[in-house]
């Protein structure tokens, strides 16, 4: 009775529906879904205020992904103040309740000396715990880690063993990291298959470098209109060197 109180004095007496009544009568799991709601604007408008109220409430009542919500939003500043120290410790009682997204979280803080000192290998450490589990954004970040590491001998091998496992769970980023390093490599047959891929997620640089290919004939028969279409969705994610490709196409190609 208390907790319902308290909400409807955060929130007013409008008009709820099925789970904003549920998390007045102390569902937390209906609480975490209405922040959700908000956040995502799923009934057509976002609201991060609110959002951050109930999932902060839902977050002191122990639910993970509501903790990792408030940790998240810490970090971004959606709805407060940018407050790394806060985002950390929610992201560690989400973590302690193994949820896997919050230890990458951390990882990334503690990779770039965020509301703690910088540590490059204790933030390795923490992106070798997630990705053990399967998780393909610390797959990813381990790949880049070993793929810039000059001083171990078999750091390149590690780099594309962990790119390919979280690629080949659909990450688009990995997909594109692969296929870079093949084209780099001149593997042009294996870098249009990986590029192709990102591609098709819509990962602006892999769509920029396919319409460079087909341009300029890389590895591929050269092929004006599929370098225009590649380039133009590129162009419309915001790729500068996609509309400088475009240009030249206009210019001396057509």
């Amino acid at each position: 009775m208390f907790i319902s109180k308290i909400i409807k004095f955060l929130f007013g007496f409008q008009r709820i529906g099925k789970d904003e009544s549920d998390a007045l009568k102390g569902d937390v799991d209906a609480m975490y879904r209405v922040g959700d709601k908000y956040y995502r604007g799923l009934d057509g408008s976002i609201d991060y205020n609110k959002a951050w109220k109930w999932f902060y409430m839902a977050a002191n009542k122990g639910h993970v992904k509501a903790l990792f919500k408030i940790g998240s939003m810490f970090y971004i500043g959606d709805g407060v103040l940018v407050n790394y120290a806060e985002s950390r410790r929610y992201l560690t009682k989400a973590y302690k309740q193994g949820y896997i997204p919050a230890i990458h979280g951390i990882a990334l803080m503690t990779l770039k000396g965020e509301g703690v000192e910088k540590d490059y290998e204790k933030a390795k450490k923490y992106f070798h715990i997630a990705a053990d589990y399967g998780f393909s954004p610390s797959q990813h970040m381990l790949g880049l880690m070993y793929k810039e590491d000059e001083y171990n001998p078999d750091s390149l091998d590690l780099a594309l063993d962990y790119l390919s496992k979280a690629a080949f769970q659909g990450y688009s980023l990995a997909q594109y990291d692969i296929g870079r390093i093949y084209y780099d490599w001149k593997d042009y047959g294996e870098a249009l298959n990986w590029l192709t891929l990102a591609a098709k997620q819509g990962h602006s640089e892999a769509l920029y470098l396919l319409g460079r290919m087909y341009r300029k004939g890389i590895g591929v028969k050269k092929d004006t209109l599929k370098a225009k279409k590649y380039l133009e969705l590129a162009f419309e994610r915001g790729s500068a060197f996609a509309y400088a490709e475009l240009r030249l196409i206009e210019n001396y190609e057509e």
